[in-house]
């Protein structure tokens, strides 16, 4: 028998399916319990392909009469299901879909302890507060869901036509080279043409910087300018992302009271830094008023801090007009938009 490569993907099956050492089992019990272990630990999700019966007798170097009888008994419990023409597969049996693989470790072999992540994890969100959606919250008469779109009013169409056009043969030395340290020359005139003028704000190719979605900005702001030193004033309440991202850098915590019209002004203390939403303030709502924006730029000025604008949602108001963005209305560079 062959022993697989790390590349054949034999060798992925040889992991998966190793057979206990229980020598007081009988081979068919030891090769079920192979089989049915990575399915119960999720590992192999609900309609996942099996290896024909040929390939893994000699793998597992048992007979394929074994193999198949295995699998025969694995279909009647449940387990597996049998697809004509196709082979076999992991049950979608309801008992099994709950079973969530996306979040199954890695198996270890016997004799190789599992690295001890407790320890060496260094920063972690899993115990902060965030944003979350009921499972079943597209079955909601009034979904008023953080972050979804109505797909009745979505341009579906007109998306699909983008997506097309841009993935057209004429468009390969947009899309398939590796541009290093800049961003695609013909995104940033888009936006620097088109997207920003409609917030007021003109800017440089060079002061342009495409994320990957707010929460990766977030994340390269606290690399870059956030540590324990720094007093980084943040609206409470407040974006639960932001304040999850920011924490990784663990900045000195300024709590900066809300109201009705948005972050209140008088009274800040000495800060370093100062997150807000000003168009519409997260969670709230409430958008920060013209008059109140500019003393905040003067405020910004005579304390010398910085302020960090998420603009998010600025042309979606319910009464009034726009208000220009911070970064508009910033004479003296301080507004980092």
């Amino acid at each position: 028998m062959s022993t697989p490569s790390a590349t054949d993907p034999r060798h992925q099956w040889a992991r998966l399916f190793a057979l206990p050492e229980q020598p007081g089992l009988p081979l068919k019990d030891r090769l079920r319990l192979a089989l049915v272990q990575p399915i119960l630990e999720g590992r192999l999700p609900p309609g996942a392909a099996m290896p024909p019966s040929r390939e893994l007798s000699r793998l597992l170097e048992v007979s394929r009469n074994t193999v198949t009888t295995v699998y025969e008994q694995l279909v009647d419990e449940g387990f597996l299901e049998a697809r004509p023409r196709s082979g076999v597969f992991v049950a979608r049996d309801s008992r099994l879909a709950g079973v969530d693989g996306a979040l199954a470790l890695p198996a270890t072999s016997p004799g190789e302890p599992a690295p001890d992540w407790s320890a060496r994890v260094l920063r972690s969100l899993t115990d902060r507060h965030t944003l979350s959606k009921p499972l079943q919250w597209r079955e909601y008469p009034y979904p008023f869901v953080y972050g979804m779109h109505d797909p009745a009013l979505f341009p579906t169409e007109g998306f699909r036509e983008c997506c097309t056009r841009s993935l057209a043969r004429a468009q390969l030395p947009q899309w398939t080279p590796d541009f290093e340290t800049d961003d695609v020359p013909d995104l940033i005139e888009q936006i620097r043409l088109r997207l920003l003028p409609r917030r007021g704000v003109f800017a440089l190719k060079e002061e342009i910087l495409v994320t990957v979605g707010a929460q990766q900005a977030f994340y390269l702001l606290a690399d870059a300018l956030l540590d324990p030193s720094q007093r980084l004033g943040f609206e409470e309440p407040g974006h639960p992302h932001a304040r999850n991202t920011f924490s990784l850098r663990r900045p000195h915590w300024v709590p900066v009271a809300v109201d009705g019209e948005g972050v209140v002004v008088d009274g800040l203390p000495p800060l370093d830094y100062l997150f807000v939403t000003p168009s519409h303030q997260s969670p709230t709502t409430v958008t920060l008023s013209l008059q109140r924006r500019e003393q905040l730029l003067r405020r910004a000025e005579q304390g010398d801090f910085v302020i960090i604008e998420d603009d998010y949602e600025a042309e979606n108001l319910y009464q009034g007009t726009p208000m220009p963005a911070l970064k508009s209305l910033d004479k003296s560079g301080r507004v980092i938009y």
